[in-house]
C-alpha cells in the first residue's frame, strides 16, 4: 500500500513539473479557384463550401467547392 502511494505521488510530482507540450506549427490551406488563389486557416468545409480565415480579413473567405481547382497544405502563408 505504501509503495503504491509513493509511486502515485512520484507520478503526480513528475507530471506537475514536466515541460509544457509545444504546439505543432499551424498548417495553412492554399486553394486555387477561378482566376485566383487564397491561403488561410480552414474554418469549415460543409454544404459544398470551404471557409478559410485569411490574415487581414475579418470575415472568412467562402469558396464553392465546384470552383476549387487545387488545394494544397502549406507550412506558411503564401
Amino acid at each position: 500500500m505504501a509503495i503504491a502511494l509513493a509511486l502515485l505521488l512520484a507520478g503526480v510530482v513528475t507530471t506537475w513539473w514536466a515541460p509544457p507540450v509545444t504546439p505543432s506549427p499551424p498548417a495553412y490551406l492554399r486553394v486555387d479557384y477561378g482566376t485566383g488563389s487564397v491561403c488561410g486557416t480552414l474554418m469549415s468545409s460543409d454544404g459544398g463550401k470551404l471557409r478559410l480565415q485569411v490574415s487581414g480579413a475579418h470575415d472568412a473567405v467562402v469558396i464553392d467547392l465546384q470552383q476549387a481547382g487545387n488545394m494544397t497544405m502549406v507550412p506558411a502563408r503564401t
